[in-house]
């Protein structure tokens, strides 16, 4: 939703600094104006995401933008009624240090202004970069589409090498477009390349097939195990949880750890998460590893504390 520009306090801006009449509503209009071209890049960009809960992350930036760049207006508009500018009350007696305060308070509400800019560039560049979290519900689907592309432009890259390989030139190669031929012929004259995808740019995308089979593969075995709580005997108040649902390892404690306790569990990149009342990490080989790892340290350390 669109945030409120309180017309009354930008009126009284504006006949602060100049003569001209106000046009009713025109700082709402341009608030509206900024808003609605943010939300048209909002739309482009949740049509490129491959969740629910991506296209929800980007309404949520969305809505923290019209909120920052309504609240720069306001406060731009209430720090203009401070002081009226040299034009209009006139040379004699001007109150200078009121103007002083009253710039310095402009200067420090372009943060707000700031803010709402990098907000906007986030969402511009989310649609590209957007992370697939193992929280997400379909996050086992867009990690299977992802895979299926990576491995088409595996085959892509294969298939344009052979025709160059075999043909030695890429004028009539199938599998390629005009802007994707000059790229690579470009770079294959500047560079003295003698084939159009380099062994490294290859194996750089096999390594990424790789990498997103294997988090598939550890995602579907923990929804596959669906393991319970287990509570620790030998470290009593302390419960072990591969929680499939959240795709997080976690360790629950009865009461808050101890200094030394949380100071082991940060070595280890466990996060406290309130909203689950748990330590956890992503629920992945390397995530149960360090878990075993810190219960062994909680062991050693309960085993020092009894040996005193």
């Amino acid at each position: 939703m669109s945030y409120e520009i309180n017309e009354d306090m930008a009126r009284l801006a504006h006949e602060m600094r100049s003569d001209r009449e106000y046009v009713p509503g025109s700082a709402t209009a341009e608030y509206q104006r900024q808003v609605d071209e943010a939300r048209r890049i909002a739309e482009e960009v949740k049509a490129q995401c491959k969740t629910t809960a991506q296209r929800n992350r980007v309404d949520g930036m969305l809505d923290k933008y019209e909120r920052t760049l309504a609240f720069y207006i306001n406060r731009d508009n209430e720090i203009g009624t401070w002081c009226p500018s040299i034009l209009i009350a006139g040379g004699s007696n001007f109150p200078v240090k009121k103007k002083e305060r009253q710039n310095d308070a402009w200067r420090a509400n372009l943060a707000n202004y700031d803010k709402a800019v990098e907000l906007l560039d986030n969402i511009r560049d989310y649609g590209h970069n957007a992370p697939i979290n193992s929280r997400d519900p379909e996050a086992l689907t867009a990690l299977r589409k992802k895979l299926e592309r990576v491995k088409g432009q595996h085959e892509h890259m294969k298939a344009v090498n052979l025709f160059y390989r075999e043909n030695d030139t890429l004028d009539g190669c199938p599998d390629i477009g005009p802007l994707e031929k000059a790229a690579i012929e470009g770079r294959m004259r500047q560079w003295n390349d003698r084939k159009p995808y380099l062994t490294w740019q290859i194996g750089n995308v096999r390594k990424q097939i790789q990498q997103i089979e294997k988090r598939i593969a550890e995602m579907e075995a923990a929804v596959q195990e669906n393991a319970q709580p287990v509570a620790m005997e030998d470290l009593p108040g302390i419960t072990y949880h591969e929680n499939s649902s959240t795709m997080r390892v976690q360790l629950i404690f009865e009461g808050k750890p101890e200094p030394d306790i949380r100071a082991i569990l940060k070595s280890h990149a466990f996060k406290w998460c309130p909203s689950q009342g748990a330590w956890q990490r992503q629920l992945t080989e390397n995530g149960k590893r360090a878990a075993r790892q810190v219960l062994d340290e909680m062991r050693m350390l309960n085993g020092g504390k009894s040996d005193d």
